[in-house]
């Protein structure tokens, strides 16, 4: 399947939250445990910037998911570092689609001066895992029953990446 990125503009929030509210469904990936309107994710939205930005995955026109890179800790001195947040329509799930997204942002990390990207995984997204660490992520630790989620406890795994 050819994919192609630009930038998530404010028209693509009704599917952007569509896919998100797939993954809340699924459980075990994402820190809401209860399905989000259009209207909660536009607070969201206005975080991106041109330094930390938001892309849409496009299957010809269709979205089919977003890749984005968010600010890691706000704080001039953490500018080079970011935290990166994946969605996947689940109808493209397993398709290479996430190893293709994580490609692109390799290639714009560079022209963003981003040196470090930081991926925070549930502990029960195996999937997930698996993915960031096929590109390169490097596994760096747990952060032990941090989240409450659905009334459990969860650990978030961390990987990180680094470009010199």
């Amino acid at each position: 399947m050819p994919v192609s990125f630009r930038q998530a503009t404010t028209a693509d929030l009704p599917i952007m939250t569509a896919i998100y509210n797939q993954a809340i469904r699924r459980g075990g990936i994402t820190d809401d445990d209860q399905e989000v309107t259009v209207d909660d994710r536009q607070v969201w939205f206005k975080t991106f910037t041109n330094h930390f930005p938001l892309w849409v995955i496009l299957d010809r026109q269709r979205v089919i998911g977003f890749v984005g890179l968010e600010e890691f800790f706000p704080h001039p001195n953490f500018d080079q570092s970011a935290q990166i947040c994946l969605y996947l329509d689940d109808s493209v799930q397993g398709q290479g689609i996430g190893s293709r997204a994580l490609a692109y942002v390799d290639q714009m990390a560079e022209r963003l001066k981003i040196k470090t990207i930081v991926a925070y995984i549930y502990a029960d997204n195996l999937p997930s895992q698996k993915l960031f660490a096929k590109v390169n992520y490097k596994y760096q630790g747990d952060l032990p029953q941090i989240a409450h989620v659905r009334g459990e406890w969860a650990t978030i795994k961390t990987y990180v990446k680094n470009y010199e």
